[in-house]
């Protein structure tokens, strides 16, 4: 019997012992599947924190390539403006330059015997005089309301198309700065005045006489002469 009873107890040891190393197996091989699964979460993270970095990056390549490309822009566009702007002055001043350039002209350096320019004629006054007490023939006269005074000049058009002189677009200025206008009734009784309404081809040239009549006090100081009634015209000196 006692015999016996050791032998169960040894049955016993052995099934425990055998029990004990299969739940020490199973632990081993749970912590083993923990650890894969650990290190598989981990990786996961890793990726899913390395997506919005590159995501981040992406985006600030797009924003600074935006501004770059605007930058560029915006420089374009301030040096076109400033080109233009530099275009303009430069026409503005060459207009300025070209339309003052005839006032060179218009002054009392010009004289006598001195040809100048307004549009298309080229005038040289060649002599101013005194006219007569009358003018015209015995029976076919006029008289000056002050005194006559006669302009010889010639014309010349440089221009690309007949143009018409007409002594009534002249004036003449006395030393005390009064205007005169030409006297044309008095200009029909001269045969070569050739000053009423003449036209002058392109190249060609006249000479004529602009009669004008002033006070009897007066003293021709210069003349205005003109292309046409819309000219600028440009002074000679006579005194």
């Amino acid at each position: 019997m006692k015999k016996l009873g050791i032998g169960c107890l040894a049955i016993l040891g052995a099934v425990f012992g055998l029990v004990l190393i299969i739940g020490v197996g199973a632990a081993l091989s749970g912590g083993g599947d923990d650890a894969a699964a650990t290190d598989q979460t981990d990786t996961t993270v890793d990726e899913s924190a390395d997506k919005p970095a590159a995501a981040d990056t992406k985006k600030a390549d797009t924003e600074k390539a935006d501004t770059e490309k605007a930058d560029t822009e915006k420089a374009d566009t301030e040096k076109a403006d400033t080109e233009k702007a530099d275009t303009e002055k430069a026409d503005t001043e060459k207009a300025k330059s070209e339309k003052a350039a005839p006032a060179k002209k218009v002054d009392d350096t010009a004289g006598i015997g001195d040809a100048v320019r307004d549009g298309d004629f080229t005038f040289t006054v060649t002599k101013v005089t005194k006219g007569p007490a009358r003018i015209g023939n015995e029976y076919l006269n006029t008289k000056p309301q002050g005194k006559f005074v006669y302009v010889y000049l010639t014309v010349e058009n440089h221009g690309k198309e007949a143009g018409t002189f007409l002594g009534d677009d002249q004036y003449l200025f006395d030393t005390q700065g009064r205007k005169a206008s030409a006297d044309s009734e008095a200009a029909v009784y001269l045969d070569d005045s050739q000053s009423l309404l003449e036209e002058i081809n392109p190249g060609n040239k006249l000479s004529g006489i602009v009669v004008f009549d002033i006070p009897t006090d007066a003293t021709p100081a210069s003349l205005e002469l003109h292309d046409s009634m819309f000219s600028g015209g440009v002074k000679v000196a006579v005194k």
